[in-house]
């Protein structure tokens, strides 16, 4: 449920709360961590942006 394409960038406890709105309960919240914990996969779960390597010399001193 945590790796669909639904919640793939959703932090835990609001795909627990959305499911649960939804009449879905499938454990607690500290079930939904313990099962990404287990799997290794505890981390930002969010799409993170990329930036540019920053070059050498690009700033100036006032």
């Amino acid at each position: 449920m945590l790796r669909s394409d639904r919640f793939v960038d959703v932090a835990p406890a609001e795909v627990w709360a959305t499911l649960l709105d939804e009449g879905v309960y499938l454990g607690s919240q500290s079930t939904f961590y313990r099962l990404l914990r287990q799997a290794g996969e505890v981390r930002e779960r969010r799409r993170q942006a990329s930036h540019a390597a920053c070059q050498g010399g690009t700033r100036t001193r006032r």
